[in-house]
């Protein structure tokens, strides 16, 4: 075993005397070197600042406290970092592994268990733990670089737009931080948890019939595709990136109807269009992501069956308005506000969660010298809309029928071609 698991401090949190005995055994033979136990459930909170664990396995059925009971007492003693819990129990239904990973727990082994399984459960979530103190660590010294760096940058009278330059990269690594820790931490445990059912199955201990075994590939795969889009906001959330590239006299009501049709929103929605034929200057690739990221909020958030509406028109100010608008229970006006922030994400029900892809719109927005906003729509739900600015005035000796291909100006035959994604 790695040096760095056998230093590791797990505590086992069992009312069983005979199962914590089993289990601490176990992880000892392993060669880990701190492994506390405790049978009264009831004394956990209070022991844990001196237990201090990197890992906790704890039984979920206890007849003193119940086992999500005692996991919400420890998200409040560690409410900012990634304390891994591994829950251990009888009941093997997907209702109760469900319920423990939406407490707050990582990963889940039934009860009677195998100690090669368990330990290896152990050792991933160490793993996944100790990378997340190390970026931790490494973040609090790359903002004590940033601070020195500051000092000396004012001693020096160098720019202020330089400070303000450092202070963007530092929040924004800040937001990828945090972004990371959380929104891949709970996809990353349902993979484990429906893979290790799939597992099960494969040695026989809990056969599954055909349809659940689809079932579960169509819920890793789903999963696979929310954290795939995460990484790609993350990647398009570069901030060096300050310009658009933008393209004369694009058909902005066609580019839309194609995002449209390539995200599947009408299999839960009743969606109406109303594509009219807009033009202005554009970044084709930056109007799809708006538009798709927009789409894809409504597909995620709304309600299945309520009706969304998509539309494209020019707008008063003389430029071109896209609109995704919905008849759901809309966004709490405290959200509202801050629905653009690259930190916070509202949705339909109130809540919040960290995500980059409005932000995105409204950042893309920005480089065309436009803006987004969001507004209730009338008759109730939420309105997300676009502004892009009307197109510039063309040269008299600019010759249209050499620009990019990807405009309608380079059709003689009314055909209209694009810019490829």
């Amino acid at each position: 075993m790695l040096e760095r698991f056998t230093v590791a401090r797990v505590l086992i949190v069992d009312e069983d005397t005979a199962g914590v005995a089993l289990l601490r055994g176990g992880l000892i033979r392993a060669g880990f070197k701190f492994v506390f136990t405790e049978t009264d459930p009831r004394r956990v909170l209070a022991g844990l600042p001196d237990a201090d664990p990197d890992v906790i396995i704890l039984a979920l059925h206890m007849a003193q406290l119940d086992g999500l009971a005692v996991l919400q007492q420890i998200r409040q003693f560690a409410p900012g970092e990634y304390l891994p819990v591994l829950i251990v129990t009888v009941d093997i239904t997907e209702a109760a592994a469900e319920g423990a990973l939406r407490g707050g727990a990582q990963d889940c082994v039934s009860k009677p268990f195998n100690e090669a399984e368990v330990l290896l459960r152990v050792q991933n979530l160490l793993e996944t733990r100790f990378m997340y103190t190390t970026l931790r660590s490494s973040t609090v010294l790359a903002r004590e670089g940033t601070r020195e760096g500051r000092r000396l940058t004012r001693a020096l009278l160098v720019e202020q737009d330089t400070v303000e330059r450092l202070e963007d990269l530092d929040d924004l690594k800040d937001t990828l931080l945090q972004t990371v820790s959380h929104d891949l931490r709970n996809p990353i445990s349902a993979v484990l948890l429906l893979t290790s059912m799939l597992a099960a199955d494969a040695r026989g201990a809990q056969p599954l019939t055909v349809e659940k075994k689809l079932e579960i590939i169509d819920k890793v795969e789903f999963t696979a595709e929310k954290m795939g889009d995460l990484l790609r906001d993350l990647l398009d959330s570069d901030p060096m990136q300050k310009n658009a590239e933008l393209y004369p006299f694009y058909d902005v009501g066609e580019l839309v109807e194609r995002v449209l049709a390539g995200v599947d929103l009408a299999r839960n929605h009743p969606v109406e269009t109303d594509l009219g034929s807009v033009i202005t200057n554009i970044d084709p690739a930056h109007v799809e992501r708006m538009v798709e990221n927009l789409l894809t909020n409504a597909a995620r958030h709304v309600p299945p069956g309520v009706p969304v509406w998509v539309k494209t028109a020019g707008s008063a100010a003389g430029g071109v308005l896209i609109s995704v608008e919905d008849a759901g229970p809309g966004i709490v006006p405290e959200i509202a506000a801050r629905v653009f922030q690259p930190s916070r994400r509202g949705t339909h029900n109130g809540s919040e969660r960290l995500s980059l892809g409005l932000s995105l719109v409204s950042r893309f927005a920005q480089l065309h010298g436009g803006r987004a906003w969001l507004e209730e729509r009338p008759g109730g739900g939420s309105a997300f809309r676009i502004f892009l600015p009307p197109p510039t005035p063309t040269p008299p000796d600019t010759d249209l029928g050499t620009t990019f291909p990807g405009t309608p100006l380079g059709s003689t035959n009314g055909e209209r071609h694009h810019r490829p994604r």
